[in-house]
């Protein structure tokens, strides 16, 4: 059972498109938090609020179907970025099938607004930083090659800027900002950073993703060359460490896990290998007729650990629950709240003998007290 507390309120606001009317610059209040996760799932964008373990929609209009191109949160492409009570994002689809706008949305005034809209091509690759949202513009030609221009859109006037005068071979994107640089990787596996302006560029200069940052540390996932676990369930090894941006000092916190962890309050949550995985039952092959078995690789098992590797425990096991790990700690979205922590799930039906892919659901965890509950969006 959830802690018990008061119940937030969704107050629904009419939609309105900023193009439409009038709209005063966006002021980004840092303060703001609320107790709600954002997750993308099963085509829709949903807010779960942690104090009753509800899931609902984000979108304000309580008629829409979330299913066509009047849903401001239409074909999300990528990961949101939040600032404030602001979220920043690309949506819209396109005959190459990429997203086709760059959007805000208030959550406190549940206002949507489109901020550029691609003119023949798609955008990708969007992150924020300072005042600024970056982003590509993938512009297709009639032999079917594609070229990337970096751009940028200032967030309290809308102003378009384009970074680079020619389309590039592969995107740039934006990794990380720090100390007055912004920190970049291509398509082609490169790092570099630029000051702010995108000038004074420093090749082989790496930033560190905020969401594997923690006050003065940056943490790396690193592959090991293993491939472990049960006969028929094996993953890929990893192992993590972390560097100290004050001295460069680098070290191994945890050896060995499987799938991709989170940094959080001052902790780091993960899956590990286990002796032996959770049983769900069969799918059949559509073309082979073969029977698969389907586990959870990930071992069923959460684990935390202190920000040095130190002071590990089981958080949870939802092993008996029918469900199984996404291979990621998180979801597409904003994964933590408070002392709450969402984490994507597949759910699965029986169908006759076999069992097929249901709809994702949401494990909310206090990573206080272990605390959980499965929220299911339908």
């Amino acid at each position: 059972m959830m802690r018990k507390m008061t119940v937030f309120l969704v107050l629904f606001v009419t939609l309105t498109c900023a193009a439409c009317t009038k709209e005063a610059p966006q002021e980004i209040d840092v303060n703001y938090t609320d107790n709600f996760i954002y997750a993308n799932m099963n085509g829709t964008f949903f807010r779960f609020c942690v104090d009753n373990a509800t899931a609902s929609p984000l979108c304000p209009d309580p008629l829409c179907g979330h299913n066509d191109e009047g849903c401001p949160f239409f074909h999300m492409e990528g990961n949101p970025v939040f600032r404030g009570q602001y979220i920043y994002y690309l949506s819209g689809g396109s005959e190459y099938g990429g997203a086709t706008r760059l959007c805000s949305f208030n959550l406190q005034t549940g206002r949507y607004k489109v901020m550029y809209t691609a003119d023949g091509g798609t955008l990708s690759g969007m992150n924020a930083a300072g005042e600024d949202v970056y982003f590509n513009l993938n512009r297709f030609s009639e032999d079917g090659e594609v070229s990337f221009l970096l751009m940028k859109c200032h967030i309290k006037n809308n102003t378009i800027t384009s970074l680079t005068d020619d389309g590039l071979p592969v995107p740039q994107n934006l990794i990380a900002a720090h100390d007055g640089r912004l920190f970049w990787n291509t398509g082609a596996g490169e790092y570099y950073s630029t000051d702010m302006a995108y000038q004074n560029r420093i090749d082989g200069d790496r930033g560190y993703a905020e969401r594997l940052s923690s006050g003065e540390y940056s943490f790396i996932v690193e592959p090991t060359g293993e491939v472990k676990g049960v006969p028929g369930s094996k993953l890929p090894a990893f192992r993590l460490l972390r560097k100290s941006r004050m001295t460069g000092e680098t070290i191994t916190v945890i050896p060995e896990m499987c799938s991709f962890p989170a940094i959080y309050q001052d902790s780091i949550l993960y899956f590990r290998f286990q002796d032996t995985v959770p049983f769900i039952g069969y799918m059949k092959d559509g073309l082979s007729g073969e029977q698969i078995a389907v586990t959870d690789k990930n071992g069923g098992k959460l684990y935390i650990c202190d920000l040095d590797g130190k002071g590990e425990r089981l958080l949870c096991d939802i092993s008996d629950s029918g469900c199984t790990f996404t291979g990621a700690v998180g979801v597409s979205g904003k994964s933590g709240t408070g002392d709450y922590i969402g984490i994507e799930l597949y759910t699965y039906d029986r169908d006759g003998e076999y069992v097929r892919r249901g709809k994702s659901a949401l494990l909310l965890i206090n990573i206080k007290t272990g605390e959980n509950k499965i929220v299911r969006t339908d």
